[in-house]
């Protein structure tokens, strides 16, 4: 039996857009928090990385730093605390 994901496909005639950060171009770290969604807003995400709640490899950095892939995003919300590992870089927010 097989459980796995399966990819819808796309109506005929239609294509994807590529998410922005996949050409080469930067996205901030307040941007990918909120399309990631981590906070409903990029103005949350920008005041939790202020406040150092949110955080790139352990270290406190500006809302316009770039993520990479591979980094390692901690993030304190409620008393909780996600240790998350950057795997892809999007702008656009949903699915």
């Amino acid at each position: 039996m097989d459980v796995g994901l399966r990819q819808r496909a796309a109506a005929p005639g239609v294509t994807r857009p590529e998410p922005a950060a996949a050409g080469g171009d930067r996205i901030r770290f307040d941007k990918w928090l909120w399309a990631a969604r981590f906070y409903r807003t990029r103005s949350l995400a920008s005041a939790a990385i202020e406040a150092g709640q949110a955080r790139i490899d352990d270290e406190r950095v500006k809302p316009s730093r770039a993520p990479r892939v591979g980094d390692l995003v901690s993030i304190r919300r409620g008393g909780l605390t996600w240790l998350v590992e950057v795997v892809a870089l999007s702008d656009r927010r949903g699915g």
